[in-house]
């Protein structure tokens, strides 16, 4: 099961590429742009490219606040609020209110040749950078959903049937199941429009706006709250496999509604979810010279990023797993995994092959199970993805997921497990954020094998090969694809550590009554392919126990 702490951080990616190509967007950019004819007054000299350093030199935050203490029967009697009241202030428009009410005009900023602006004296520049940092913030949730393109997320959310292409479902499309994978897929829409933009602007200011940088901001947790909101109404029994992408498609129309409740509340000077009101989102000048949103192919990343995570998301709930570690085209003594035509599979830059599995079972009742331990297929719905998807070459029908591919899951999840082993959470995700923005060419050429979009549980094998493997089978660890393929993992296989493999295996979802499939042949003195015999010994991963044949087995003896 992933966790919802886990969900609520990896839509922070999102800002990096959207930042990395940004053009403007906003109701008034370029008519707030002085023409050289015009004759501004003393506010021009702060026109000219305003920036973090002159809103701090300026000490626009102090200014803002005691502005906001000496005014505050104007903020509360003002039918617009705090914003209504400022351009009140500065501007003498008392219309002025950045609401997101259809009238793309109310937050203008005529700052030529206006009289009110310029008559301020030494409040001039401090007034003049909260309007343009107001304005910024209004354009923001503006463009957001037209950066987002909400219905073609809808669109593709509704008809791609993710849910049915990618969940192989071992309890028949049980609608409480359904529930539980709608609220977690709506939860990642959230995140990803929700976190467009405040992880980058945090780190320009060095951390000075935390309020709006994470998982707990206004923007993220209002999005979620408000697909949350949708969700609780949904009687369960009313989903089915067929319809639960039509219901994701609604949800997220009442996520971009959210955006712009969030908006109205901040100018109003409400405070909104955990991050305060919306002097929190102006401090440090996070927003006087914020470029807009990139537009520009925005919806196609996002969708195949909303896309990636999903499928992580349900691959996660799943018996899906990453092994590998040895060499690359070479058993290495611990057996043979897929190969071609399979895709599923990379080798790494220090020629290390690792391979994607899914530990399937038949969705029928136990008793009627041919299979009674399962057997190492495909991930379901990998053959949907990629250039040439594998069941498009043999003919099958689509839909298709040509914009992902397998071997991206396999990329992104081991720089995860790199980054934290197999507990990626929010916490790693958070520690990292420094660090990973400063390097936001390699993240945006990344794409959709960064770190932290794909969290497939790793098990590092390579430690088997060593002579120190003293458990059987260890040529029958590693297997292709197959219904006759059962590997027998009889001891710790990841790193040759137990509370390695123990944390594998939970991460796998190995559990219940299919917690040790793979010790079938566990225990039996058994003729190897090299023409020696394997050791009797094994390993019970659920009481960290070793156990010669049937019997516990003690160092010592």
């Amino acid at each position: 099961m992933i966790f919802a702490s886990r969900l609520l951080s990896v839509g922070t990616w999102a800002a990096v590429v959207l930042q990395a190509t940004a053009v403007p967007h906003g109701p008034s950019y370029y008519k707030n742009m002085r023409r050289q004819e015009d004759s501004c007054g003393a506010v021009s000299k702060y026109t000219e490219n305003p920036s973090v350093d002159k809103w701090n030199q300026a000490n626009t935050d102090a200014w803002l606040e005691q502005w906001w203490t000496v005014n505050a029967d104007k903020r509360t009697s003002n039918p617009h609020g705090f914003a209504g009241a400022f351009g009140q202030y500065a501007l003498g428009q008392p219309g002025w209110s950045c609401q997101n009410n259809g009238n793309d005009g109310n937050c203008d900023i005529p700052v030529c040749d206006n009289p009110k602006l310029n008559s301020l004296g030494n409040n001039t520049e401090q007034a003049y950078y909260v309007l343009q940092a107001l304005n910024n913030l209004h354009g923001f949730f503006l463009g957001l959903d037209q950066s987002f393109d909400i219905p073609s997320v809808v669109t593709a959310l509704t008809t791609d049937n993710i849910v049915g292409n990618f969940w192989f479902d071992e309890n028949n499309w049980d609608p409480m199941i359904l529930k539980q994978l709608l609220n977690v897929l709506s939860a990642l829409v959230a995140i990803v429009a929700g976190a467009f933009a405040a992880p980058a602007l945090a780190l320009a200011v060095a951390g000075a706006v935390p309020g709006i940088a994470g998982a707990g901001s206004a923007v993220v947790t209002g999005g979620v709250n408000a697909a949350g909101n949708y969700l609780s109404a949904i009687d369960s029994t009313a989903l089915t496999e067929a319809n639960l992408g039509s219901f994701l498609g609604d949800a997220v129309t009442s996520i971009s509604g959210s955006f712009v409740s969030i908006n109205n509340e901040l100018m109003y000077g409400h405070g909104y979810g955990n991050s305060g009101d919306v002097r929190n989102y102006l401090k440090g000048g996070a927003w006087v010279n914020f470029p807009g949103l990139q537009k520009n192919g925005a919806k196609d990343i996002m969708i195949a990023m909303m896309q990636s995570m999903m499928v992580n998301s349900l691959w996660r709930m799943q018996r899906v797993f990453i092994l590998g570690g040895g060499a690359c085209g070479d058993g290495q003594g611990i057996g043979s995994g897929i190969s071609a035509p399979d895709d599923n599979w990379i080798c790494d830059e220090n020629n290390k092959a690792w391979y994607l599995y899914f530990w399937q079972r038949e969705s029928v009742p136990a008793a009627l199970r041919r299979k009674k331990q399962g057997w190492l297929s495909r991930p379901w719905g990998s053959d949907r993805m990629g250039q040439s998807p594998r069941l498009e070459s043999e003919g099958g029908s689509g839909p298709f997921w040509k914009n992902l591919k397998p071997q991206d899951a396999i990329k992104s999840s081991l720089k995860s497990f790199q980054a934290a082993g197999n507990n990626y959470t929010s916490s790693s995700f958070t520690d990292r954020m420094g660090e990973l923005f400063t390097e936001s060419t390699k993240i945006k050429s990344d794409g959709v094998n960064m770190e932290g979009l794909w969290t497939i549980p790793v098990c590092d094998i390579s430690k088997t090969i060593g002579a120190d493997w003293r458990y059987g089978k260890k040529h029958d660890i590693l297997h292709p694809y197959g219904w006759d393929e059962l590997p027998s993992w009889c001891g710790p296989i990841c790193d040759n550590d137990p509370d390695k493999t123990i944390e594998f295996y939970k991460a796998a979802n190995f559990k219940d009554d299919f917690s040790m499939p793979f010790k079938k042949d566990c225990g039996y003195t058994v003729k190897e392919s090299d023409g020696g015999y394997s050791s009797s010994l094994w390993w019970d991963w659920t009481t960290n126990k070793t156990w010669y044949r049937n019997m516990p087995y003690n160092e010592g003896n």
